[in-house]
């Protein structure tokens, strides 16, 4: 898909947001949390899927298409 992924965090620290813009710089969609803390700058796309991680080792996995079926796993060693 053509456009540009962008996220980071929210202003109190606590909370962090994955933006798709369309090719002229429209947003498409936001995923903002409340309780994820930011979202690090080293995302990647695969297979139209965008993998944003966390500072805690969350990886999130958002279809660009349709970011309603996105999920979530822990890769800590804490196991939440």
């Amino acid at each position: 898909m053509d456009g540009r992924v962008v996220c980071g965090a929210g202003e109190m620290g606590n909370e962090g947001f994955v933006t798709h813009e369309n090719r002229e710089g429209l947003i498409e969609w936001v995923l903002f949390s409340t309780f994820s803390n930011h979202f690090m700058t080293n995302i990647m796309i695969k297979e139209n899927i965008i993998h944003a991680s966390m500072e805690i080792q969350y990886i999130w996995k958002i279809p660009l298409a349709s970011p309603e079926k996105m999920s979530c796993r822990s890769e800590n060693s804490w196991g939440y």
